[in-house]
């Protein structure tokens, strides 16, 4: 089996943030890791206390605030996971998605895990933008669970022509892997934009040409998983992807990310935080920049320059 890194799971006292624990608890069983729960508290002083003063022993206080919420937090948790994770829980004074960060970084996890709501994932935990937050910042993959988590059979993965497709395949076998799941490969080929003179149809088949050379030569190797499938749709790609995810029944999307500017230059345009909205199914987010900047993985080996047409 490989060797996995902690997983990490954001929590809060919704059902969501249960989700959230209790799947990367399973995830860290299955795979022989270690898991912690954290919780971010978005201020230590309760309302109508603006901070320490003479009267106000700021230490106490924010002790006794902490230790509220490590107890409503135990008490909604419990029955969703074991006591020896509810032991683990860490609880920090800060914004969500820098604690998720900072805790990431100090235990060196290869995985964090939030809960989202099906449809519905800006409206829930913690305040609503904890996930687009996190994943826009996160240099550690983000896996946004839904219930589709409890038992992953197939795993869809979109990736563009970028070197971005190189991690994104990388992990997303690394989850086929682990739960012998069945793996589809999807590029989008997007319309040709009309123009007014006949030189569409030439424009799409060059289109065309240059999008099959560049997935035979950079993309399709990269692809090792058996069994696994290589598909070129066309059309928009937000709407090919809702279609071929509830077509297809996929379980787990996973999308990479170029890091902290990523609403501009995100695998497949703006198509991750999309799916990061309203997707009917689970999702990971894989952040690519820095395996780009290292120049590591298989990604690094095979990807060649091809003029685009």
């Amino acid at each position: 089996m490989e060797e996995w890194k902690p997983i990490i799971a954001g929590v809060d006292a919704t059902v969501e943030g249960a989700w959230a624990g209790a799947t990367a608890w399973r995830l860290a069983e299955r795979v022989g890791t270690s898991c912690h729960l954290v919780h971010a508290v978005p201020t230590a002083w309760p309302l109508g206390v603006s901070g320490p003063a003479d009267t106000v022993d700021g230490a106490a206080l924010r002790g006794v605030v902490l230790d509220s919420t490590r107890k409503d937090l135990e008490r909604a948790l419990r029955g969703n996971m074991p006591e020896e994770a509810l032991a683990r829980l860490i609880l920090r004074v800060g914004r969500p998605a820098r604690v998720l960060a900072d805790v990431a970084t100090e235990v060196e996890a290869g995985l964090v895990v939030l809960g989202a709501r099906r449809h519905h994932v800006l409206s829930r935990w913690l305040g609503g933008s904890t996930i687009i937050a996190a994943a826009r910042t996160l240099e550690t993959p983000l896996l946004v669970a839904t219930s589709s988590t409890a038992k992953i059979e197939r795993i869809l993965t979109a990736v563009d022509l970028s070197e971005a497709a190189g991690p994104t395949i990388q992990m997303a076998e690394r989850f086929a892997r682990l739960f012998d799941a069945a793996l589809r490969v999807v590029h989008v080929v997007e319309p040709v934009p009309l123009v007014a003179d006949n030189s569409i149809s030439s424009a799409a088949s060059a289109m065309e040409d240059w999008t099959t050379e560049v997935l035979d030569a950079n993309v399709w190797p990269l692809v090792t998983y058996a069994g696994a499938e290589r598909v070129v749709l066309h059309g928009t790609t937000r709407s090919t992807l809702d279609a071929e995810v509830s077509t297809w029944r996929a379980d787990l999307v996973v999308a990479g990310s170029h890091g902290r500017g990523w609403i501009d230059r995100t695998l497949l345009g703006s198509m991750t935080e999309g799916l990061l909205k309203d997707l009917p199914t689970s999702l990971l987010v894989v952040p690519v920049a820095q395996h780009l900047a290292l120049g590591t993985g298989r990604d690094a080996e095979r990807m060649e320059t091809i003029e685009t047409p």
